[in-house]
């Protein structure tokens, strides 16, 4: 994508250290939609400790909390609700900061806040304008499907580009939590790329260290190593059968058939509603030459086998696996389908919807 090879903005300089050292009195006050939260707790998540550790509490009163405390420089913060329905992302620098707690970045109070509300600011106005943009375009009649994709494609491809060059000058005009935060969402979208790596070797250490990158370096690391033209990971689930024996991703992967393997679980709405596109591919496809496996992560067994059966899935599965697969193939959102070749080499992954149909007729023509 274009808004990709943005990278190469010499500006892209992250030396984020923080801003003085001398430790400085804040409070937080935050304010809750109505009184219904009166008497919940609230958490103060500090996010460079372990990928996100809750750090203090306190309790809703009359619609409001307050956490207050010293910092020394200024760091990434989130509130969090007891719902998990309700939370803000924030600086922690010294002053006084009110948080709106129905908008993630209502932060005010503070310069950072008032740096980062003016990205997020920039970014929102760049949602708005697009999906009116996509309205007009959808609303247009006079438009060929051909021409609509055509024009979706080239929209698609000037919001990212706006999209990281906002975030581009975000991160190169604040040396501090703000351009840290700049980095974390740029890295989440591009982890896996060589891209990544042009990144990462400009951060400073400190943000190397902040705990979400360091997780994604990790994750980066996993997603090349699986990527389309390596061979397969092999893993193995100690009760992955339905009937409760062992199984392993080898035992259908590098056999001689073209796999699609389904990582997914049974409360993943879109992981339920990809199933009819997998079943027609397995009714047109299905036999000598291709086959699906299924392999539930992030589950329960008798959750999935339910939902196995509600679905009535044709395909042989793997269930229980937990997180193992997901953190092998650096998969951090599901459905995922891989496409693995008859020796087990990975021959497309992220595929969903018609790409799946696409991609099948191309590799089995052959």
């Amino acid at each position: 994508m274009k808004r990709l090879a943005l990278l190469a903005v010499p500006a892209l300089l992250l030396l984020l250290h923080a801003c003085g050292s001398a430790s400085k009195h804040y409070t937080v006050t935050g304010i809750m939609p109505d009184s219904s939260t009166d008497g919940t707790p609230v958490y103060l998540v500090d996010y460079h400790i372990d990928n996100g550790t809750r750090v203090d509490s306190t309790v809703v009163e009359n619609g409001r909390f307050l956490f207050e405390g010293t910092v020394e420089g200024d760091s990434i913060r989130r509130i969090s609700a007891a719902s998990g329905r309700l939370y803000a992302n924030f600086i922690l620098e010294g002053g006084d900061i009110t948080l709106e707690m129905t908008d993630p970045y209502s932060a005010t109070g503070t310069p950072l806040n008032e740096e980062l509300g003016k990205w997020q600011q920039a970014l929102a106005a760049l949602d708005a304008r697009t999906d009116d943009s996509i309205a007009a375009m959808n609303g247009d009649s006079r438009l060929t499907p051909e021409e609509r994709n055509l024009r979706m494609e080239a929209l698609r491809d000037a919001y990212y580009t706006e999209w990281t060059s906002l975030t581009l000058r975000t991160m190169a005009d604040n040396d501090n939590a703000v351009g840290t935060f700049a980095a974390w969402r740029l890295a989440q979208d591009i982890y896996g790329s060589d891209l990544f790596d042009t990144l990462y070797g400009q951060m400073s250490e400190r943000t190397r260290s902040f705990g979400p990158i360091a997780s994604l370096a990790k994750m980066h690391d996993r997603v090349v190593s699986t990527r389309v033209g390596k061979p397969f990971t092999d893993f193995t689930v100690e009760k992955g059968n339905p009937d409760g024996t062992a199984a392993s991703l080898s035992d259908y992967v590098g056999r001689g058939k073209w796999v699609l393997v389904d990582f997914w679980a049974s409360w993943c709405g879109p992981c339920r509603a990809e199933m009819p596109n997998l079943r027609e591919a397995y009714a047109r496809y299905g036999g000598e030459q291709f086959d699906i496996l299924g392999v539930a992560v992030w589950d329960t067994r008798q959750a999935t086998l339910e939902a196995m059966e509600e679905e009535q899935l044709p395909w042989p599965s793997i269930i229980d696996a937990g997180a193992v697969p997901a953190d092998l193939y650096g998969i951090n959102g599901i459905p995922h389908l891989i496409l693995f070749a008859p020796d087990g080499t990975i021959a497309a992954r992220g595929l969903r919807g018609e790409q799946v149909q696409r991609k099948l007729e191309e590799v089995l023509a052959e």
